[in-house]
């Protein structure tokens, strides 16, 4: 059985929840809300997700 894990957040600790859900067996990282407007000091949560797990959707908008 698979399961699915989603990630509501943003910045750095929502990219490394990321990998740590990928990371698990049986889970597919399967959606990842960034849950505000990414301000250009931190990591862009969609651009990470989209470059390392393209199968991933990027929802834009977490409001």
């Amino acid at each position: 059985m698979v399961r699915r894990a989603a990630v509501l957040g943003k910045g750095a600790l929502a990219a490394h929840a990321c990998d740590t859900i990928a990371a698990l067996t049986g889970t597919v990282l399967d959606t990842v809300i960034p849950n505000a407007v990414e301000p250009d000091w931190d990591m862009r949560l969609s651009d990470y997700v989209t470059e390392r797990w393209p199968a991933t959707r990027v929802l834009r908008s977490g409001d």
